[in-house]
């Protein structure tokens, strides 16, 4: 029994991975917090796979350099030169994110989103950027990083079944 939890806690770990990220441009704000690491899953490889109607989800460790009494996140999709707004479900991420505001200065934070990813989506590679906003209008967290929203799954496990091959 315990060889079976520790083959599914790998599994589980296999299909997330701590993803390289930028700040956003300068014009878009800068994280002011500090230890920013970010993780996808499912990804296996970056840039990460976003499968069409499934879920997705993204995690963002780090610790903010001033207190914050609220947040709010914004996602962009970068097409061709403009950003565009992606709606969320849940903009407010004092709430349901593993998040509880006020944030204390300091203290390391985890802010947790799950997404559906729609069917509706065209299959293309872009940046995206993911932006939590602090009552005073400063950024503790924005990042930008590439992802491909594809139809197939299989195409996500492609690499690795490659690697497994002698």
């Amino acid at each position: 029994m315990e060889r079976v939890i520790i083959f599914l806690a790998l599994i589980g770990l296999a299909s997330s991975m701590s993803i390289k990220f930028n700040s956003c441009e300068s014009s878009r704000g800068k994280s002011t917090a500090s230890n920013i690491s970010l993780i996808i899953e499912p990804c296996t490889a970056e840039p990460c796979k976003l499968i069409k109607g499934q879920s997705s989800s993204i995690a963002v460790h780090f610790t903010p350099a001033n207190v914050a009494k609220t947040l709010a996140v914004s996602v962009h999709a970068k097409i061709a030169s403009f950003w565009v707004p992606y709606s969320i479900d849940k903009p407010d991420a004092c709430k349901d994110s593993g998040l509880t505001c006020p944030l204390a200065a300091g203290t390391e934070a985890d802010y947790e989103y799950s997404l559906k990813v729609s069917t509706a989506y065209p299959s293309i590679s872009l940046p995206l950027e993911w932006k939590i906003t602090d009552d005073t209008g400063a950024s503790p967290v924005c990042v930008v990083f590439p992802i491909v929203v594809t139809s197939s799954a299989a195409s996500m496990y492609e690499e690795e079944t490659l690697a497994l091959i002698p």
